[in-house]
């Protein structure tokens, strides 16, 4: 799929990596998935006390769309993590890459990212996700 004005109601997407503005991770940005409510990423086996990730979410609009077109409610682990984000502000355009990093995430077994879009018929977008153990056992 091509860089387009629309992405597609629901699924994956993924264009050419040369069309996002970014110094690196432009192939993260250049794919992703849309109209999702939640992702679930096991980390672990078993359950792990005590254990902080440093989470960061990739995020590029790749449709043709302006600022405050396609918001998102972003929750991790069930707690907020961003309101209202819109891409295409915080990254000063579309096809550019932003990330917004979360340190001190608490996860015992499984990383839980939640998304609901603040603006009808424009579903949120993810095109990445990207987590560190900070501290715990392994």
């Amino acid at each position: 799929m091509g860089l387009t004005s629309e992405l597609p109601a629901t699924g994956y997407f993924r264009s050419n990596s040369y069309g996002i503005k970014t110094k690196e991770y432009s192939w993260v940005g250049a794919s992703g998935v849309s109209d999702f409510s939640e992702i679930e990423i096991i980390l672990a086996k078993e359950a792990m006390e005590n254990t902080t990730y440093t989470v960061n979410l990739f995020f590029a609009e790749m449709a043709n769309l302006k600022s405050g077109n396609r918001l998102s409610d972003i929750n991790i682990q069930g707690k907020p993590a961003l309101h209202n984000f819109d891409i295409v502000k915080k990254a000063a355009g579309a096809k550019r890459l932003i990330v917004k990093s979360f340190k001190g995430i608490k996860v015992k077994d499984k990383l839980i990212i939640q998304c609901k879009s603040s603006t009808p018929g424009k579903p949120p977008l993810l095109s990445g996700v990207e987590v560190i153990m900070e501290d715990g056992t392994h």
